[in-house]
């Protein structure tokens, strides 16, 4: 004979879980900005070619393999994840630019200002953020 204890764990393990889907959230988010402040166009393309089909071909599987609820969890896991990474890769260009002015733009115009001064009057310059076209979609 079960105990009640043991059917309470049961039907609690086998309830839709709210609280993945915000961790999944928050996963991707994190992930998103140590990409977009610390990498480059390249490793935006890894993370959208490799990364994201591997982790959504994982979850699938999870999820496949869950019954009830738990499957339902995996399921808005990897949507939540989805929609997540498309809608941060979509605005990846604008975010870089902000992000990365906002944290090194003392370092880039203390580099500007430290340039000599040309003889010809041209304006001293350098390059801002050089990743170049193919990787700015």
């Amino acid at each position: 004979m079960k105990s009640a204890g043991m059917d309470e764990k049961t039907a609690k393990r086998d309830r839709f879980d709210r609280k993945c889907p915000l961790y999944a959230a928050i996963g991707v988010l994190i992930l998103f900005v140590l990409i977009v402040i610390f990498g480059n166009g390249i490793i935006e393309l890894l993370y959208m070619f490799v990364t994201v089909p591997t982790i959504s071909l994982l979850l699938s599987i999870v999820a496949i393999r869950r019954k009830g609820f738990r499957g339902l969890t995996v399921w808005s896991i990897l949507v939540v994840y989805l929609a997540g990474s498309w809608g941060l890769l979509e605005n990846s260009v604008e975010v870089r630019m902000a992000a990365r002015w906002l944290l090194w733009s003392n370092d880039y115009k203390a580099q500007v200002l430290a340039q000599p001064d040309s003889g010809n009057g041209a304006l001293r310059h350098m390059e801002w953020d050089g990743w170049g076209f193919p990787w700015s979609w």
